[in-house]
């Protein structure tokens, strides 16, 4: 990096969602003599297209066409596959260097570069301080600790009872539309936004539209789903587990306005919800009372899709 430095004569500069002479937006780029030297693409939940990748480099092979330094597309994530391809074989990326990095370990790298400074040094706190929003987020390590293997043994032995809830509350989402000859998926984690959950597609939900229904558990405490709720619906969202349904598509939500009590919606799918320690604290009665409202919840909404 410093002999790069060097060669451009002057020191860089960073920016945030620079949008490029072709419309493209990267995550962050890295400047060296006003010329990109560095991009990063960021994903925590969604990954990137090959397409978009290719065409940062692109960019980058002409905006920095004669600069004195190489040039290079990093793509930075948790636990999101890299795009198949993103290989420096592939010709597309021809004259790029090509990283992949994680969260975690750039975490790690901030603290021991801290670790080489004078104490106290005002860089020590701000490196610490995003270390511990990456632990906050768990983040922090892209394999097992010891604390996940204790809470992963817990799983696997109530896992089941979360299991036999889920697949079980898919039975009550049937009011909602035709699910005969439709696939469903069985219960299962959706780490990154902190659901467990099954679904189902259903045709006939309003006249010919037909729309992906899901239902399960929620832990808003853990996964990016309650930060794109709050966002994108408006509402804020306790930290207690709770049992959601959702209904998915487009075409119904532009077909219908509103939603009915108990409801929330943005543009693309309906949303319902309750704290589970709502229901009645003996567990096969909090099933049935869980089981209860999601078949009260998707009547309602059925009503109103019909009736919108």
């Amino acid at each position: 990096m410093l002999a790069a430095e060097r060669r451009a004569g002057e020191r860089p500069s960073v920016v945030t969602q620079f949008r490029n002479d072709d419309g493209q937006r990267p995550d962050l780029i890295v400047f060296l003599d006003e010329k990109p030297w560095i991009v990063v693409e960021s994903k925590v939940e969604h990954t990137a297209t090959l397409d978009q990748l290719a065409n940062y480099a692109g960019w980058m092979r002409e905006a920095s066409r004669e600069a004195p330094f190489g040039i290079t597309l990093v793509f930075l994530t948790h636990s999101t596959p890299c795009p198949v391809g993103f290989v420096e074989t592939n010709s597309v990326f021809a004259g790029v260097a090509l990283a992949r990095r994680r969260w975690a370990g750039i975490g790690r790298a901030l603290l021991q570069a801290c670790d080489r400074l004078e104490n106290n040094h005002e860089s020590q706190s701000l490196c610490a301080s995003f270390f511990h929003q990456l632990e906050d987020l768990n983040m922090s390590n892209e394999y097992p600790s010891s604390k996940t293997m204790a809470a992963a043994q817990m799983f696997m032995l109530f896992g089941l009872e979360m299991e036999l809830l889920v697949n079980s509350l898919l039975e009550d989402v049937s009011g909602i539309g035709n699910f005969s000859h439709q696939k469903y998926t069985s219960a299962q984690p959706e780490f990154s936004q902190g659901l467990y959950s099954g679904g189902r597609w259903a045709k006939s939900v309003r006249g010919t539209i037909g729309a992906q229904v899901w239902v399960g558990l929620w832990f808003p405490e853990t996964g990016s789903y309650r930060v794109d709720v709050e966002r994108e619906m408006k509402i804020d969202v306790s930290a207690a587990p709770k049992i959601f349904t959702t209904v998915d598509s487009e075409e119904l939500l532009a077909a219908v306005p509103g939603c009915p009590n108990g409801w929330y919606r943005d543009d693309e799918e309906y949303l319902a919800f309750a704290n589970y320690d709502t229901f009645a604290d003996d567990p096969t009665e909090r099933a049935n009372a869980a089981k209860a409202w999601v078949r009260d919840r998707i009547a309602v909404l059925k009503t109103h899709l019909v009736e919108g």
